[in-house]
């Protein structure tokens, strides 16, 4: 996923995700869970640093 760029921020690959997932739905080849529920979220704390930092590391 992360070929020609930089990783993505949680709130921009979870919408890449979600976008994903929705193709599938219309298209039939997934069918939704019969109880839907909000799943996992990343709430970032103080604990997470810096990303930029994090960035920097990566390469």
């Amino acid at each position: 996923m992360w070929l020609d760029r930089e990783p993505g921020r949680h709130a921009e690959v979870d919408e890449i995700y979600r976008g994903n997932i929705a193709r599938l739905v219309e298209s039939g080849a997934y069918t939704e869970p019969a109880v839907r529920h909000p799943g996992a979220r990343h709430l970032p704390g103080p604990a997470d640093g810096d990303f930029d930092a994090v960035i920097a590391n990566w390469e």
